[in-house]
């Protein structure tokens, strides 16, 4: 599956291109984030990818985007 590669990135540095959040970061975890919500992908396989997701949808900016989006779905 395509999610070993960048769990084994995501193994050696915080984000997918080093220490810093870059757009590819904003890319992929946003096709990563919606396949689990809409897909029901479980990830649990992919340690790394899991710890990554964390941090990613604990910022606020992601908060009022993708995250407000799947809260309003499900009130």
């Amino acid at each position: 599956m395509l999610l070993t590669p960048i769990n084994n990135i995501l193994e050696k540095q915080s984000f997918l291109l080093g220490k810093k959040l870059t757009v590819a970061d904003i890319a992929v975890g946003s096709y990563i984030y919606y396949a689990e919500k809409l897909l029901d992908m479980d990830y649990q396989d992919y340690p790394n990818l899991v710890k990554y997701m964390d941090v990613l949808t604990e910022m606020p900016s992601f908060i009022e985007t993708l995250g407000k989006r799947f809260q309003e779905r499900s009130q």
